[in-house]
């Protein structure tokens, strides 16, 4: 198995880690985790064969399948992830697009990305939309909501938001959209946008985030990385 960290981290990793990546590009896996700020949620496993070792040995909450690997379809798996007892969240991230494997994919509960970018980057829109996922299903973790949480209070504290303010924050920090704002606060959709707006402009000298996307994954990686004893 194959773990994207350095030695002295590996246990550490090990007690923490809860997400497994099944990539057998390693330079795009090691990108994907650097872009994410995750080098210490996230376990790495190149094939079939070592993602059913490593699931045998820990419950993930969420595993991101490629589709096509050394030793056979990472598609393959999710029958078998489906039967366990932890049922975590599948992510089926593949650079080749086939209908067929999204509506077999879909009809098992896993959500389909293509990966965008060439043969040398990730994209931006890939790395927000695979931390937006991890949020969501971070979210069925208290510890993990917590840690959102107390990340999203100093920056609201920091950037001097209103209590309003601060309350919107805490839930971009969890993931929620412009509609999700508007039905928690209930408020309209035009003063959640503005609600979302001035947010931005408060907090955008600290974490150069322009959009709600962005400022989810800043608070993110520093939520996590406390968690590791990291800033």
């Amino acid at each position: 198995m194959t773990l994207t960290t350095t030695a002295p981290a590996r246990s550490m990793l090990m007690e923490r880690s809860w997400v497994l990546l099944v990539e057998d590009c390693v330079w795009f896996a090691r990108m994907l985790i650097e872009r994410l700020g995750l080098a210490g949620v996230i376990d790495h496993v190149e094939t079939v064969a070592a993602a059913r070792h490593a699931l045998e040995r820990r419950d993930y909450g969420l595993v991101i399948l490629d589709v096509r690997l050394p030793d056979g379809r990472g598609l393959e798996l999710m029958e078998a992830l489906a039967r366990t007892k932890s049922r975590p969240a599948i992510l089926v991230c593949t650079a080749h697009f086939d209908a067929a494997d999204n509506v077999y994919a879909t009809k098992l509960g896993a959500q389909y990305v293509v990966k965008l970018g060439g043969e040398d980057i990730v994209a931006p829109e890939l790395v927000e939309a695979l931390g937006a996922i991890i949020v969501r299903v971070a979210r069925r973790r208290r510890p993990l909501v917590e840690r959102l949480l107390a990340t999203a209070r100093t920056l609201a504290t920091r950037a001097g938001l209103t209590t309003t303010q601060a309350l919107v924050l805490e839930l971009i920090a969890l993931g929620a959209d412009r509609d999700e704002i508007a039905a928690q606060r209930g408020i309209g959709l035009d003063t959640a946008k503005n609600h979302i707006k001035a947010v931005l402009a408060r907090v955008e000298r600290i974490t150069h985030a322009c959009s709600t996307a962005a400022l989810m994954l800043w608070i993110m990686r520093r939520s996590f990385a406390e968690s590791l004893g990291e800033r």
